[in-house]
């Protein structure tokens, strides 16, 4: 299925359109996902950051239809894989569309993995599921995939269980479950979470050469920013449900606008910092989204913000590709003063 393109012949692989995803709950509907929309060109990764609870696998979960229902509901927009609304789709359509089309990356490859099947069994699933191949294609292409993926002696490996193999390899058993049918998406769930650094880089460029190599586009979902940076030719950041800032990968990280972008990069611990030096932390408590109030859901928690914040919601809006949802946006006249403001506050303690 070829991709769509825009007005200037760019293609387009995923285009999600005010999507909207609410879960009922004893106090009322919480807007999880609240009318978040982006586009993914081919080949390109679009990284998707914010602190927990801020939407990102509800978002990814919901792009796949695996939001379950009740207490999901998904309460409107579009998700277009290569034009086509996957939310039009019946279950049985989107059975074909899982695994063959969109691979999925989850957040941990224990639990997403099981525990009573063997890891060739596991990897070979979709294989089977799709595609019409022998016991001997079967087994050639699992150990093909186990390779590409960078798992030492493959062959031995078929026959394993989760549970007899480490952290990262599991993590690469999970990537190469989501790369068998050569998807045109992949979506990467916090990939590299539980992993320590050392083998978080090695999936990271895993993930980056194969993306390379099959010519994917893939969302990358992480509260890592520096793990973003190192994929991401775009990145989305979001907060209570919403996209509050989004640009060109470069572009945010050297010309930020919104302070909640600010405060997650000043949370990042600064390896070349002084012993003992204070770590700075997001102050506050993550918005209800349940009652969330009527101005910019980041106020309470931001030290710019001011009447007019805490009583109207600011678009999101900007210049070109960067886009931003603030009424006092970094580098404005009115955020530096508040800066400056915000600053003096702070000695006079």
């Amino acid at each position: 299925m070829n991709s769509g393109t825009d007005a200037q012949g760019t293609r387009i692989l995923l285009s999600v359109e005010g999507l909207r995803t609410y879960f009922q709950t004893p106090r009322g509907v919480a807007r999880a996902v609240d009318g978040v929309s982006f586009i993914l060109e081919t080949g390109k990764t679009l990284g998707i950051v914010g602190e927990s609870g801020c939407g990102k696998s509800v978002l990814a979960k919901s792009i796949m239809r695996l939001v379950p229902e009740p207490p999901g509901i998904l309460a409107g927009g579009g998700v277009r894989l290569a034009g086509r609304d996957l939310l039009k789709l019946s279950e049985k359509e989107m059975q074909e569309v899982r695994g063959r089309e969109v691979g999925m990356v989850f957040q941990d490859p224990m639990t997403s993995l099981n525990p009573v099947m063997r890891i060739g069994a596991q990897v070979g699933e979709g294989l089977l599921r799709h595609f019409s191949v022998s016991a001997t294609e079967l087994r050639e292409r699992t150990i093909e995939l186990l390779k590409a993926v960078g798992m030492p002696a493959p062959e031995q490996k078929l026959d394993v269980y989760p549970h007899q193999l480490s952290g990262g390899m599991r993590q690469r058993v999970v990537i190469a479950v989501a790369l068998a049918c050569r998807p045109q998406l992949l979506i990467a769930d916090e990939p590299t979470t539980a992993l320590d650094v050392t083998i978080q880089m090695q999936i990271l460029r895993l993930l980056k050469r194969l993306q390379t190599d099959n010519g994917m586009g893939m969302l990358f979902i992480s509260h890592d920013l520096g793990a973003v940076a190192s994929v991401a030719d775009d990145v989305a950041v979001m907060y209570a449900g919403r996209i509050v800032e989004r640009a060109p990968t470069q572009e945010l990280f050297r010309h930020m606008r919104m302070p909640y972008t600010e405060a997650l990069m000043q949370a990042i611990p600064n390896p070349d910092a002084l012993p003992h030096s204070r770590l700075e932390a997001l102050n506050g408590r993550p918005p209800d989204l349940v009652n969330p109030g009527t101005g910019c859901a980041f106020a309470p928690r931001c030290k710019y913000a001011d009447v007019k914040c805490r009583t109207n919601a600011p678009p999101l809006e900007g210049a070109g590709q960067h886009q931003w949802a603030c009424w006092h946006p970094l580098g404005h006249a009115v955020g530096k003063q508040l800066a400056v403001n915000a600053g003096e506050q702070f000695m006079a303690r």
